[in-house]
């Protein structure tokens, strides 16, 4: 089980893009353009790995903390650039045993392009090596806007796929 531990967070950390929680209560999106500082960076899901035949699954669930993180929105051309780093506490569940880990992440979302859907609703990232994201935005106050996703995907660490789904939040504030 030892090794499971060392499979499953860095597929964990490696899949980790864009994030959001649901509220009704939110205004219209209007502009994500600027500079935005990132307070909150939260995730949750599930693993599943097939290891000599034996299908482990386990539970996740990870949020940032020292974070001095920045996300700047820019307009023609549509491209975004994310500086700063942030450590993750994650805890992964396998068979009733957490597994508390501390991870340093320098690169957060790196660069690449973004696209809305032109309701203000959504928001897509492609990252610098190909891969998307689609979030759903949420307007809080002038001032903050919270992004969702859900994902899933297959990553595969030391030859072993392991299936990943996850929701995860992040909070954006100017």
């Amino acid at each position: 089980m030892h090794i499971l531990k060392f499979l499953l967070a860095p597929a964990v950390c490696l899949s980790l893009l864009v994030s959001c929680t649901k509220n009704d209560q939110t205004k219209p999106l209007g502009s994500i353009e600027g500079t935005w500082k990132v307070t909150v960076i939260s995730y949750a899901g599930t693993s599943t790995t097939n290891v000599a035949g034996q299908t482990v699954k386990a539970d996740f669930k990870g949020k940032g903390k020292d974070m001095d993180l920045t996300l700047t929105f820019s307009k023609n051309p549509d491209v975004y650039v994310a500086k700063g780093s942030y450590r993750i506490e994650m805890h992964t569940m396998v068979e009733g045993e957490d597994y508390p880990t501390d991870f340093a992440d320098s690169t957060f979302l790196g660069g690449g392009t973004w696209s809305g859907d032109g309701e203000g609703k959504y928001v897509t990232v492609t990252n610098e090596d190909g891969r998307s994201a689609k979030a759903r935005l949420y307007r809080i106050d002038d001032n903050t806007i919270t992004m969702s996703f859900d994902q899933s995907s297959t990553e595969t660490e030391q030859g072993i796929p392991v299936q990943l789904d996850m929701h995860g939040v992040y909070v954006l504030q100017q």
